[in-house]
């Protein structure tokens, strides 16, 4: 017989129901808890190939910027300019319009200033025009030259045409002109241009020069006839 003073070691307790070990009543009937597992998925390895393409635009990136950079260094230090054209004299000889045909010779000279004091200019494929309003009326080309730092050159243009077919509109416009003494043409002239600092040369641009409303005074009896008003300076870009 057990001393009631000892405590009891059997479940259940005195007056605790059946089936709990802790006092609780016992879960209903069905009842159920259940864990779920959910399995740890690694990722997956980088793609060598994806990573390959990542260095190598970090890279151009980089290459781009210090080139960039490098170049707009010298372009605030170099500050290179267009250089100047003037128109310095344009005759004319042999100047025939009639019947939609134009006969004609040009004589133009140019002087060309390098405004620039650190870098020297290049002039290739240079051509030079004879326009009257929007109309061409002749083209040449000009060798190409250099000039060095603040040089100036002088730059001639043989243009000619015979007995070449233009509008009729042309023609008629020109004739009122010269029944007045003179005739306006525009003068063009486009290069390649190149800019140079010691052994690094810039990337060449179109260049493109203007010489607008050239007055030209022509004689109607013998077609020949000069520029008026002296050198005038010509439109660059």
């Amino acid at each position: 017989m057990q001393n009631p003073s000892t405590p009891a070691t059997g479940y259940p307790y005195p007056g605790q129901p059946a089936g709990t070990g802790n006092g609780y009543p016992p879960p209903p009937p069905g009842t159920t808890y259940s864990y779920s597992y959910y399995p740890y998925n690694a990722p997956p390895p980088p793609n060598p190939r994806a990573i390959l393409f990542r260095r190598i635009l970090l890279f151009l990136i980089a290459l781009g910027l210090i080139f960039g950079t490098i170049f707009l260094i010298l372009v605030l230090v170099l500050r290179p300019s267009l250089p100047n054209f003037y128109l310095n004299s344009l005759s004319l000889s042999n100047f025939n319009s009639s019947n939609n045909r134009l006969t004609g010779n040009w004589e133009v000279q140019f002087q060309v200033t390098n405004p620039n004091k650190k870098m020297s200019l290049s002039y290739e494929e240079v051509f030079c025009s004879i326009f009257y309003d929007s109309d061409s009326l002749a083209q040449t080309r000009i060798s190409p030259f250099n000039q060095g730092t603040k040089d100036q050159t002088v730059l001639n243009a043989s243009l000619s045409v015979v007995n070449t077919y233009v509008d009729g509109k042309v023609t008629d416009s020109i004739n009122k002109e010269k029944a007045r003494g003179r005739v306006g043409f525009d003068v063009r002239v486009m290069s390649l241009l190149g800019y140079r600092y010691g052994g690094w040369k810039g990337r060449r641009r179109v260049l493109v020069v203007w010489c607008e409303d050239v007055m030209v005074g022509v004689s109607s009896s013998t077609g020949s006839g000069k520029l008026e008003g002296g050198a005038k300076r010509c439109r660059v870009r």
